[in-house]
């Protein structure tokens, strides 16, 4: 079974439904390299050997973990696999979650992103929201739609 993601829009997602997300392939509280390397890099080869085509990761996972994963794991991708992002926000070596969320951060994290995901493009990119500190949505977006 599969959806669509923006279906109504010029650049339709079509995936199957069920996806992974990639956040528990890191260390201890998403922070750090996994304790068994090979065996995240099997998960995510076996995850799309078996059909799934939609992968859910962030720069702030690890930090930068599962990206760097992901692109020893998969990369060169295959033409189906939709490679889905967040920005928004960052974490601390002290684990702790913090806004980050100007334009020019989130522009800063697309291009990790793309840097670290080994991609030109990104297809799909969620926004994460954070309360306290949180800049407004509009402001977020400032120059960038």
């Amino acid at each position: 079974m599969t959806i669509t993601i923006a279906q109504h829009s010029a650049h339709p997602l079509t995936v199957n439904r069920l996806g992974y997300g990639t956040m528990r392939l890191t260390g201890p509280e998403i922070w750090g390299e996994p304790a068994n390397r090979g065996e995240a890099l099997e998960i995510l080869k076996t995850a799309v050997g078996a059909g799934v085509n939609f992968l859910d990761t962030a720069d702030y996972y690890g930090e930068d973990v599962t990206n760097r994963l992901i692109a020893e794991a998969l990369h060169p991708y295959w033409p189906g696999l939709v490679i889905c992002t967040k920005v928004g926000a960052t974490r601390r070596p002290d684990k702790s979650w913090v806004p980050y969320n100007t334009p020019e951060n989130l522009r800063a994290s697309i291009e990790n992103n793309l840097r670290t995901l080994r991609q030109e493009q990104i297809q799909l990119v969620h926004l994460r929201l954070m309360g306290h500190g949180a800049v407004p949505l509009a402001e977020q977006a400032r120059g960038h739609v």
